[in-house]
């Protein structure tokens, strides 16, 4: 009876649950690059279905690590129940979160980088100016002593 009904099932069921809230993560962080990149149908294509290998990836070794293998029918309804749960919950929170800290690091890097431009193009001016002043000084001599 072992082999047929393997280990106690509530650890099994909580397990896939939360790889189905997993798999609403990884939903979100595709939606969440997918607001910061404007993609072609390749690249979501190509995100999708990475997606898809992802959750097939995730459903397989959950079900080694917690049920020795053995597929049962509630494996896959219950993982796509927490998905939904996470969904119909957590996801706009997360996807707030996210994109908040996303927008402060943003500004960080801004705050950063928008003073090194200034710097660079300050030193950019002053040197054309230098270089532009050389090359004047020696047009003016060679026309000088052509004149002579």
């Amino acid at each position: 009876m072992d082999i047929l009904f393997g280990r106690d099932q509530l650890p099994v069921i909580l397990s896939f649950f939360a790889c189905g809230m997993i798999s609403g993560i990884i939903s979100d962080f595709l939606c969440i690059k997918r607001r910061y990149f404007k993609e072609n149908r390749i690249i979501i294509f190509i995100d999708d279905f990475l997606f898809m290998i992802i959750n097939a990836v995730i459903v397989i070794f959950n079900a080694y690590s917690f049920n020795d293998g053995n597929m049962k029918w509630y494996e896959i309804p219950v993982m796509f129940f927490g998905f939904v749960i996470y969904k119909k919950t957590f996801s706009r929170l997360f996807i707030k979160a996210v994109c908040f800290i996303t927008g402060l690091i943003i500004k960080l890097v801004k705050m950063i980088f928008v003073p090194l431009k200034i710097i660079y193009e300050f030193v950019l001016r002053k040197t054309e100016r230098i270089q532009l002043s050389a090359y004047t000084s020696k047009k003016r001599r060679s026309i000088i002593k052509a004149g002579l």
